[in-house]
């Protein structure tokens, strides 16, 4: 017989422990800990502050040895998350530094180490010991379905839109979702969301794998993932968070590997001008003209003498 949710009745009265950046934590007396997304725009962008704020929670979470169990969500009628501040992003691509390092090779390195940060901020879900639920509403956007696939578990409602978005704005997705998406829902579908960044519905992300069910709406679902949370509450900490622990073993050293990689891919091509040609189309209501590629990225041809990038 499943346990009672007394708690979190009171956490919706406004029982709050801390808020941490966008997010509110609330913490049950059996050691789940619910993690909700809430700015006042409803939107909950990923930013800078989205980021350091998740993993703070995180380590947190993973350091207090009364934690059993997170639940990831978003305050009632806000989206999961619309993705990437892309007005941010652009901001941050076309800026100057004020004191510019001479050296171009430290110049990437500095870029290397801020997309380094980030991912941990991400990986800080997977690495959590405690095994953390993913309740979804609304949109799961572009870096959302990173921080989605960083989740052992995940829901979200009927209504939910997903996207792996970052190819349409100039950005080759360097947070985990190229890592961890594979891993859930297979190569060749992981590729076509990656490579169409086309929306998807909450039917077709159970269908592929990438959710384990699907709810009417949002208090159905919080409902539900609440008491699952509580089963999980009641088993033995070592073997759940074991149990996590040994799932992770044979995964998450070849993700960092491959994080690592993607880092330093993308330190020498996010200074490009696809992200702010992206954030203008937007805005101007008109298709991107992207004009950046890939030169022979793994040929072993010598290039010709004549050679030109244009």
């Amino acid at each position: 017989m499943r346990r009672s949710i007394s708690f979190f009745t009171a956490a919706a009265a406004g029982d709050l422990l801390k808020r941490v950046g966008i997010f509110d934590v609330y913490r049950s007396s059996n050691g789940v800990v619910e993690v909700q997304a809430n700015d006042k725009t409803k939107l909950n962008l990923m930013d800078q502050e989205y980021y350091f704020a998740l993993i703070n929670i995180f380590h947190e979470i993973n350091e207090d040895p009364s934690s059993r169990v997170a639940i990831l969500t978003s305050k009632e009628g806000h989206a999961f998350t619309g993705g990437t501040n892309l007005k941010v992003l652009a901001g941050e691509t076309a800026k100057k530094e004020e004191n510019p390092s001479p050296y171009p090779a430290m110049r990437l390195q500095k870029q290397h180490t801020v997309i380094r940060r980030f991912q941990d901020c991400i990986s800080s879900i997977a690495r959590c010991r405690v095994p953390v639920l993913a309740a979804v509403d609304r949109y799961c956007i572009g870096g959302g379905t990173s921080v989605l696939t960083a989740c052992d578990v995940r829901y979200s409602t009927e209504n939910t839109i997903f996207s792996v978005k970052e190819a349409a704005v100039g950005l080759a997705a360097d947070v985990g979702v190229v890592q961890r998406l594979p891993q859930i829902v297979g190569q060749g579908r992981a590729r076509e969301l990656l490579f169409t960044a086309r929306n998807f519905s909450a039917k077709d992300a159970k269908a592929y794998g990438l959710l384990e069910d699907v709810y009417s709406d949002y208090p159905i679902m919080l409902k539900e993932v609440r008491q699952v949370a509580e089963q999980i509450a009641a088993n033995s900490p070592l073997a759940v968070q074991g149990g996590k622990m040994l799932m992770n073993w044979g995964l998450e050293d070849k993700v960092q590997r491959s994080l690592e990689y993607t880092a330093a891919w993308n330190a020498f091509n996010i200074p490009c001008d696809d992200i702010p040609e992206a954030k203008d189309a937007f805005l101007e209501k008109r298709p991107p003209h992207f004009k950046n590629r890939v030169l022979s990225a793994s040929s072993s041809v010598p290039l010709p003498p004549d050679f030109d990038v244009q």
